[in-house]
């Protein structure tokens, strides 16, 4: 059995840890070290977004196939993430260049009472489409 799981937060500075440190438990029977810390460091950048830019409850999902991983963040603000260029000094404004490399596609979406986040990372050098 693959896992598949939601988990709800509140838009607290704990939130971030929290849901990197769940995200760890769930997927340690299943993924290698370094694929983990790749997920883990990305659920911590949208659930950050999250709390930071909505202020709202949080929802995270995690669903891992043999083809693909996907973790989804909803809040409930209807405004979608903006990819910027930081200035050199400033020390936020990169997450989302993160999720860019790190992982195989993602995207927003705007659902009736917020918005989902999402990214998959392809599992065995297979490509996804979303």
């Amino acid at each position: 059995m693959q896992p598949r799981a939601s988990f709800d937060f509140t838009p607290s500075r704990s939130s971030p840890r929290v849901a990197r440190d769940t995200t760890r438990t769930l997927l340690g029977p299943w993924l290698a070290d370094e694929e983990i810390e790749d997920v883990a460091l990305l659920v911590t950048e949208l659930v950050t977004n999250a709390v930071r830019h909505a202020g709202s409850r949080i929802r995270l999902s995690i669903e891992l196939d043999e083809r693909c991983l996907r973790v989804e963040v909803f809040d409930e603000s209807l405004d979608e993430p903006i990819v910027r260029v930081p200035r050199p000094d400033e020390l936020g404004g990169r997450g989302l260049h993160l999720v860019d490399a790190i992982a195989t596609h993602w995207g927003c979406r705007v659902v009736d009472d917020g918005k989902v986040v999402w990214f998959e990372l392809a599992r065995d050098g297979s490509d996804t489409t979303t």
